[in-house]
C-alpha cells in the first residue's frame, strides 16, 4: 500500500466512527423525553403529591389534621359492588384518614367531592380494618 492509500483508509476510518458516533449520539438524545415523562416516584415526589392534594381538598371541606394515606381507583370494575364507589370514577383520589376514622372520595377532574364515610379501624393493633365500604373481600 501506498502512503496515499493509508492515509484515505484512515480518512475513510475517521469518518466511519464519526458517523457511528453520530448515530449512537442521536439515539441515545431519542430516548430522553421517554426516560424524563417516566413518573418519579421518590418518596418526596410521594409526600408533595399528597401536599398538593390534601391543599385542594381542604379548600372544599375541613380535613381531619393528619395525613391521609392515598390511593387512585383505577378498576372499576373491583369496586362496582360497592355503594361507596358507585359515584367513583377512573382517576379519582381515595384519602383515608385512619385516626379520623373517615374516607373521602374525590374527583380531581372535576374538584368535587363524591364521597364520605366513616372508615373502621382494627382496635387491637390500630391498623385500618378492611370494610365492605372500602374493599371488597368476597372474590
Amino acid at each position: 500500500m501506498t502512503l496515499l492509500a493509508i492515509k484515505e483508509n484512515i480518512k475513510q476510518h475517521k469518518i466511519l466512527s464519526f458517523s457511528i458516533l453520530l448515530i449512537v449520539f442521536i439515539f441515545i438524545l431519542s430516548l430522553f423525553p421517554i426516560i424524563l415523562s417516566g413518573k418519579n416516584t421518590t418518596p418526596e415526589t410521594k409526600n408533595d403529591e399528597v401536599t398538593k392534594l390534601v391543599e385542594v381538598v381542604g379548600k372544599l371541606m375541613i380535613l381531619p389534621d393528619e395525613t391521609p394515606i392515598v390511593a387512585t381507583v383505577v378498576d372499576l370494575a373491583k369496586l362496582k359492588n360497592q355503594v361507596f364507589f358507585e359515584s367513583a370514577k377512573y382517576g379519582d383520589k381515595i384519602l383515608i384518614y385512619p385516626r379520623a376514622q373517615k374516607i373521602i372520595l374525590y374527583n380531581p377532574k372535576s374538584n368535587k367531592i363524591v364521597g364520605l364515610a366513616p372508615f373502621n379501624i382494627n382496635s387491637e393493633d390500630g391498623l385500618l380494618k378492611p370494610t365492605d365500604i372500602l374493599l371488597n373481600t368476597k372474590k
